[in-house]
């Protein structure tokens, strides 16, 4: 399959390559990505990777059993900057260190303390995945980055001293021999769970939630006939899920011959569930796709049968779908039970005579909404807060969110 049609194909492409709930993007995103972060806390928590991370302060010596150590600092207050600065700390912490074959002198060493940005202590859950995603670049649906901080865990030589867990010391260090006091899960199994986060979880903390509104109105006065609607859905995103409540009333009158005419006045107070679903381009591109298969770009869907406007007319924000920073919303609700209170006049008999009747019957309303494409703000990725105005036939709808997660 290499043509997308555009309209509902394209729509269908996109439920079948990146379909989720109110949760995730991702082709297979869990419901809550933090729940995928979860199991790596007790690593990124534990002493060996949070004594490095924040827990101790060489300089001041604060919980530093060697005592304060004169390193070169940055502007930020961070150990500088090379493989030497760290040298007289592999008096104690010596393995990996490089020494002169002749003399034995330390010549250069791994050792040597993040930033301090990257600080792991005092973190809760959610603040640790906030901080892990965001000081590794991880926040923008980068799948390079998403690589490059998973080489770095693979590879980076002082992590594959953590899960050693002898605190870089050999047993020929002055401080050594020492037992081993490694995290609570190997480096692999780690891995594998960073990786469940990244590629099922999108690198995300958490789902979306928020609020989403829409208001209809439909205000048709002609030739003595009316048809008139107000409407409020207004939803409530949670935890993934997404329920609305929702009312609308309105009338409709048509006039005949004499004395006949038509009313009908309705009225719906209501919840219903919402199928919410939220696509990323960049979710679309770096190996989501199958291949052979390309998003065209589409600045502007036409409307699509079932789904209502797509977008708007002269919707400004379109999405570009050949770039990397748009996202999609489809919104479709079930349809709700309301009452119909309605008025007859008949004329019948000659000389005619007006027979009027009344009575109450079920009313069916499902409101309108579509496929919204908006472009993500890059200083805050994790916010989705727009607007869109359309016409559907006499209707003026308008549906405004604000989503975080």
């Amino acid at each position: 399959m290499r043509l997308v049609r555009i309209g509902v194909g394209l729509v269908s492409l996109l439920l079948a390559v990146g379909s989720i709930s109110a949760g995730v993007a991702g082709a297979q995103s869990a419901k809550d990505p933090l729940e995928l972060f979860a199991p790596l806390y007790p690593v990124f928590s534990d002493d060996r990777c949070a004594n490095c991370h924040g827990g101790v302060n060489v300089v001041t010596g604060e919980d530093h059993p060697g005592g304060p150590v004169n390193v070169k600092l940055q502007n930020d207050g961070s150990m500088c900057c090379d493989n030497k600065v760290g040298i007289v700390c592999a008096t104690c912490h010596d393995e990996g260190a490089e020494t002169d074959p002749e003399t034995g002198a330390v010549t250069g060493t791994p050792w040597k303390l993040p930033q301090q940005r990257h600080s792991f202590v005092g973190k809760d859950l959610k603040a640790m995945c906030v901080s892990v995603r965001d000081n590794n670049g991880l926040n923008q649906g980068d799948k390079a980055q998403w690589n490059a901080f998973f080489s770095h865990l693979e590879s980076d030589e002082l992590i594959g001293f953590a899960f050693e867990g002898k605190r870089g010391i050999t047993d020929k260090s002055p401080e050594g021999p020492v037992s081993a006091e490694p995290p609570p899960m190997s480096r692999e199994e780690f891995l594998q769970k960073v990786d469940a986060w990244l590629r099922q979880g999108d690198a995300r903390c958490g789902p979306w939630k928020g609020t989403i509104s829409q208001t209809t109105t439909r205000n048709v006065i002609a030739g003595g006939n009316e048809d008139v609607l107000d409407a409020q859905v207004d939803i409530t995103v949670e935890d993934g899920d997404a329920k609305a409540h929702v009312t609308a009333n309105g009338h409709t009158y048509s006039k005949g011959q004499a004395c006949e005419y038509r009313r009908d006045t309705f009225n719906l107070t209501g919840d219903t569930t919402i199928d919410l679903q939220l696509l990323f381009n960049s979710d679309m591109t770096g190996g989501f796709l199958p291949p052979g298969v390309s998003i065209p770009n589409v600045p502007n869907m036409p409307n699509i049968p079932g789904f209502g406007p797509a977008g708007g007319a002269g919707n400004a924000s379109a999405a570009d779908f050949e770039s990397n920073t748009g996202y999609s919303m489809i919104i479709k609700s079930g349809t709700l039970k309301g009452t119909d209170a309605w008025e007859e006049s008949t004329a019948s008999g000659d000389p005619p005579k007006c027979t009027v009747k009344s009575g109450s019957s079920d009313w069916q309303y499902q409101p309108t909404f579509g496929l919204f494409q908006k472009q993500l703000d890059p200083n805050d990725p994790d916010h989705l807060k727009d607007s869109d105005s359309s016409s559907q036939g006499p209707d003026e709808i308008r549906v405004a969110w604000d989503l975080t997660r």
